[in-house]
C-alpha cells in the first residue's frame, strides 16, 4: 500500500551566536549565504548574534545584510560604548552595576528594526536570555522585540540587566553562547565560524555571580523551534 503521507521539507535555520566582535563577522557571513541563494526558514540568536538574528528576520534579503553592517560601523557614531572613563565610573558608582547607558544601543535598534514585535517579523524568530531570578534561559519568541533583543545582548557590567514581564534579563551567552540544534528543528547542522586559529572560549566572568542562585546557571532543552 502506497504511502499518500507527503514528507515535510527540512526547515533551514541561521543560528547566530554571541562573541562580541564576533558579530561583525556574522555579518560577512550572511552575506556569503545569501549571495550563494541559501536563505533561513527561520532565525534563532544570542547575544550580539540576537542583534543580526532580528534583522535577518525582519527582512531576510542582502539589503537587511548591508544594512547591518551600515548598524555596525554606526556603533561608535551613536555612542554607544563611548564616553569617557570618568563618565564611566561615575555610571558605574550611580548604577552599581554597568558602566554604559543602554539608550543609544535602543535607540540604534529602534532605528534600524523596522517592526515592534516579534510576531511582526517577515520570519520566525527566537533570542536566548538569562534570566536571573531562575538562574536559567528564556527563550523570546513573542513580544517587544527590541526589548527582547536588548536583554539578549546585555552584557554584565557593562549593560544593565533588562526588567521585562517581572523578570531581569543578561546577556544570553552565559547560557547559550552557540544555540543548539532544538529537538523538532532541522536535523542538519553546518558549522559556520571566521577563518583563523581556532581558540577556545573562555567563560564569562559573571557567570560565577548567576551560579551563586538557586541551582546555579543551568542549560535546559529550550522548546521546539516552529516555522
Amino acid at each position: 500500500m502506497e504511502d499518500s503521507r507527503t514528507a515535510r521539507p527540512p526547515i533551514r535555520a541561521f543560528v547566530l551566536g554571541g562573541g562580541g566582535a564576533l558579530g561583525a563577522y556574522e555579518v560577512g557571513m550572511l552575506k556569503a549565504l545569501f549571495a550563494a541563494g541559501v536563505h533561513p526558514d527561520l532565525v534563532v540568536g544570542t547575544s550580539v548574534g540576537a542583534i543580526n538574528g532580528a534583522a535577518v528576520a525582519a527582512d531576510p534579503s542582502r539589503a537587511s545584510v548591508a544594512r547591518l553592517a551600515d548598524l555596525w560601523t554606526g556603533l561608535g557614531r551613536a555612542g554607544v560604548f563611548s564616553g569617557s572613563l570618568l563618565g564611566r565610573l561615575g555610571t558605574a558608582v550611580r548604577s552599581g552595576t554597568h558602566l554604559y547607558h543602554p539608550a543609544p544601543l535602543r535607540d540604534l535598534l529602534c532605528t534600524h528594526l523596522p517592526v515592534t514585535r516579534i510576531e511582526a517579523l517577515a520570519l520566525p524568530f527566537q533570542c536566548v536570555a538569562a534570566r536571573i531570578e531562575q538562574a536559567a534561559e528564556h527563550w523570546f519568541t513573542a513580544g517587544p522585540l527590541v526589548d527582547a533583543v536588548l536583554a539578549s545582548c546585555a552584557v554584565p557590567g557593562l549593560l544593565p540587566p533588562v526588567r521585562l514581564d517581572g523578570g531581569h534579563y543578561v546577556d544570553g551567552g552565559l547560557v547559550q553562547q552557540h544555540p543548539r540544534r532544538p529537538r523538532g528543528g532541522p536535523r542538519r547542522e553546518r558549522g559556520l565560524r571566521p577563518p583563523g586559529r581556532p581558540r577556545r572560549a573562555s567563560p564569562h566572568p559573571a557567570a560565577g555571580a548567576l551560579a551563586g542562585g538557586p541551582g546555579g546557571v543551568r542549560d535546559r532543552p529550550q522548546a521546539p523551534l516552529r516555522p
